[in-house]
């Protein structure tokens, strides 16, 4: 069985009359059999930290978003001894929001 544990932090301020949120987070995934269907061997466990910030401003938010900051490599399942996945590299996201 695998145990998934998250934890964010937000940090907040008021920066001229607007709201700047910063964030940081990450998690931790334990290790976990794998090796469908008889579960034969274990999928090592893994930290991740993501990275994150918006800026609100009137009916805007300007936000960038940074997952596994760290580019980690892991391995997320597998299916046989053969038959692996990677988890997802380093991403940013950068968005806008327009709220009416």
């Amino acid at each position: 069985m695998e145990r998934l544990t998250r934890l964010m932090i937000r940090y907040r301020w008021a920066v001229v009359a607007v709201w700047l949120v910063v964030l940081l987070g990450g998690g931790y995934a334990s290790t976990k059999l794998s090796g469908l269907p008889a579960n034969t061997f274990t999928v090592p466990g893994r930290v991740l930290v993501d990275l994150g910030a918006h800026y609100d401003i009137q009916n805007w938010r300007l936000s960038l978003n940074l997952n596994n900051a760290f580019d980690r490599e892991y391995i997320s399942y597998c299916t046989t001894a053969s038959v692996c996945y990677w988890g997802a590299s380093r991403t940013v996201l950068g968005t806008a929001r327009y709220q009416w």
